[in-house]
């Protein structure tokens, strides 16, 4: 946590959420600032979450009422975070008419993610039940709209990793109809971590496959699709899979989609594990081609070049190797 935020360090996240729930009006200004920062470090999420969970139990002044409705108007450009559920909640509660004038106005953004987050959030001008029906109707429609995408080639009853192997390996994607395969394959070449040379099956199919003979336009079509499904589609395995086949396609194209892909579905993100993996990922993939978009995206990216100073971790696989 960074140490401008004194008070909320000094709390575990089960005594930060007792005292929230006391109302302490000691950390109540650093709450604020919390949120108005929207650091994204290990755990902010959840600290997020709460604060805009009992926020409502405090007495607001009419500054502070105003700061958060400012943040709130924040989240409506950004991509839902965990705590979103929460802000609409509590601005149920406590805003103002001019408040839902503004929410109303974004209904019609050019953005797409603003007019979505907008039309999630005006639902609860009407109250909390009004908007908790709105957001329960919405999530029971996802699902099968999920599955639906995510099983376009295959059924969505195989594992995630599975479905990936079955669409790289349909017949559109190769000349011929057929796969090809490589003689052999080096061990140290194998896609994803390995502190004790353990690796999975679908590794060794993937690092056999000789990705570069396939038909390339239609290949990175079918990955993107995946990659769009963002955070609702499959796991992030699944993603540095697709990530280390873009590092073995040898197609420009690649570059654009794995940089697009990070601004619209990672970049935002807290900082994890996780999003290390797939940051770690996209350098090679960055590194191997290096196009002019390629280290435009390393630049804009401060985390990359961190990555970069880090040097090897200790490890075994692509994932892992070193960069020059």
């Amino acid at each position: 946590m960074d140490s401008k935020y004194p008070q909320i360090e000094l709390h575990s996240r089960k005594s930060l959420r007792k005292s929230l729930k006391q109302a302490d009006p000691v950390i109540l200004d650093e709450c604020l600032k919390f949120l108005m920062d929207h650091p994204r470090t290990m755990g902010s999420g959840y600290i997020r979450e709460m604060i805009w969970r009992y926020i409502p139990r405090y007495p607001l002044t009419e500054t502070q009422l105003s700061t958060l409705q400012t943040i709130a108007l924040q989240y409506l450009e950004r991509p839902m975070s965990r705590e979103f559920k929460w802000m609409c909640l509590t601005m149920a509660r406590i805003a103002n008419e001019q408040f839902w004038v503004k929410v109303k106005a974004l209904l019609d953004s050019d953005t797409p993610i603003t007019q979505i987050n907008a039309f999630c959030l005006y639902a609860y001008s009407e109250g909390v039940l009004a908007g908790e029906r709105q957001r329960l109707k919405l999530k029971k429609e996802k699902l099968p709209y999920r599955i639906q995408i995510w099983s376009e080639f295959w059924s969505s009853s195989f594992p995630d990793e599975e479905i990936l192997y079955r669409i790289i390996l349909n017949r559109e994607h190769w000349y011929d109809g057929r796969p090809i395969y490589k003689p052999a394959f080096d061990e140290s070449d194998l896609p994803i971590i390995h502190y004790h040379r353990k690796y999975m099956p679908l590794e060794i199919k993937l690092a056999t496959l000789d990705i570069s003979q396939c038909r390339k336009q239609e290949m990175i079509n079918s990955l993107s699709k995946i990659l769009d499904m963002g955070w609702h589609g499959p796991s992030s395995e699944v993603w540095i899979y697709i990530t280390y086949l873009f590092d073995r396609i040898n197609h420009p194209e690649a570059v654009n989609i794995l940089a697009d892909f990070l601004e619209k579905q990672i970049d935002w993100k807290y900082e994890s594990p996780t999003k290390w993996n797939i940051y770690r990922a996209a350098l090679n993939v960055f590194y191997h081609y290096q196009t002019p978009k390629a280290m435009q995206a390393i630049k804009n990216r401060p985390e990359l070049e961190e990555i970069l100073k880090e040097g090897v971790v200790e490890g075994y696989g692509w994932l892992l190797k070193k960069i020059p």
